[in-house]
């Protein structure tokens, strides 16, 4: 490696451009970082959209700590650096936030690299936020390497601001192996993307007149109404709140009914739509364009389950089955196959799907303002919240602990 012929030091309209990409990176950061912590939702990233899929994945997490947490860290640790090389600082000075500067440019590229490659070919799906993050800290560190003082001396001269060559290469391959310990970490050690919260009575079941009590009895749930999974006499119910547009929801319903079927009929799925629409839901103050039309596949799905209820999960199988929601008129021809157009005609008619809807957005308006739990989709089993995405293993786990306790 040849010497370069730099002092080190950081000026003009260059560093003033490096400066303002750490702090946007940063200041993206620290927002996704506070959105997660208090639970609320990031900006233009609606429940189920794909920047929410990003968001509520387990790589958005290592060890339970956010990611933007470290890159929040990371950011503000290379801005401040970058003010140890003024003019004013000595070589020595210099030298030394370079031994920083260097690695940390590489291990924020290599980041970016990561968690970019990951929504491309794992995810695919994309958060805006995110990208723009990764893309800012990518330009600054590349800015950065091109600044670099390197010296192919060994010594550190007092008047040498340049990084010896053969340090500046351990700490470059440092600042790849803790990308790669990221990485490792992250694939076989995935954070948690789901929460539990336990509440007093969030479903309680009164076989005798086979309703279902919830939040105390505030919302009560007829069987003889609701869709139901599985036999409607099963002396355990779980409440599954979903969205028709929802990535998670999609994502979920086959592990649900996995495990609805391996309790057999000491289980039932009680099946409530819960549209994430502005056109239906107060809760809702935009619509993101994901879910457009929620509140009308929620009205065809209970309108399929009251017009025959055992067609209901053959319909929500067919819905869910390919990778995004099927048009209106095929949603509408596959419950017209189903139960017929008359009976569909019904039953859309029908006062208990507006009940059962209303229901269902009550149920998720407690959950979300009460208890914080604003993730979609939920699961409610006697006097617990699940909310978000599980594997079928720990939904299972959840629910045998319910099933099976004494």
């Amino acid at each position: 490696m040849k010497s370069t012929i730099r002092d080190g030091i950081m000026r003009g309209g260059g560093t003033v451009l490096i400066r303002l990409l750490l702090l946007t990176a940063a200041a993206i950061s620290g927002y996704l970082l506070s959105v997660s912590l208090s639970g609320g939702s990031v900006a233009g990233c609606g429940q189920g959209s794909s920047c929410d899929a990003v968001l509520q994945s387990s790589w958005s997490r290592i060890f339970g700590l956010p990611v933007s947490a470290l890159a929040l860290v990371v950011d503000l640790a290379l801005l401040l650096t970058t003010f140890s090389c003024g003019a004013k600082s000595t070589a020595k000075q210099r030298r030394g936030a370079w031994e920083i500067l260097a690695p940390g440019a590489v291990l924020v590229l290599g980041a970016a690299l990561w968690f970019t490659a990951l929504q491309i070919f794992v995810l695919q799906r994309y958060c805006p936020w995110c990208l723009t993050a990764h893309a800012c800290g990518a330009v600054a560190a590349v800015l950065l390497l091109m600044r670099v003082p390197v010296s192919e001396a060994r010594s550190r001269r007092e008047k040498d601001p340049g990084v010896p060559s053969d340090r500046l290469v351990k700490l470059a391959a440092l600042a790849l192996l803790a990308v790669a310990a990221l990485g490792v970490a992250q694939t076989f050690a995935p954070g948690k993307t789901y929460s539990v919260t336990v509440v007093p009575e969030a479903a309680k079941p009164t076989p005798a007149a086979r309703t279902l009590e919830v939040f105390g009895g505030r919302v009560g749930l007829n069987l003889a109404e609701v869709p139901v999974w599985g036999s409607p006499t099963a002396p355990h119910l779980l409440i599954s709140l979903f969205d028709y547009t929802c990535s998670h929801c999609r994502d979920m319903h086959e592990r649900v009914a996995v495990v609805q079927r391996s309790f057999s009929n000491r289980l039932a799925v009680i099946s409530l739509p819960m549209p994430l629409d502005a056109q239906c839901n107060s809760l809702i103050k935009r619509t993101h364009p994901k879910q457009l039309n929620a509140c009308t596949y929620a009205r065809l799905g209970l309108a399929v389950a009251r017009a025959k209820p055992e067609a209901v999960q053959p319909y929500d199988d067919w819905f869910f089955l390919p990778a995004t929601p099927p048009p209106l008129t095929e949603a509408t021809n596959k419950a017209v196959q189903l139960v017929g157009a008359e009976a569909l005609g019904r039953a859309l008619n029908d006062p208990v799907i507006e009940k059962t809807l209303r229901a269902s957005m009550r149920l998720f308006e407690i959950s979300a303002l009460e208890y914080r739990n604003d993730q979609m989709p939920q699961f409610m089993i006697g006097t617990n919240i699940f909310a978000g995405d599980m594997t079928t293993e720990q939904l299972r786990a959840k629910v045998a602990a319910y099933v099976n306790a004494p």
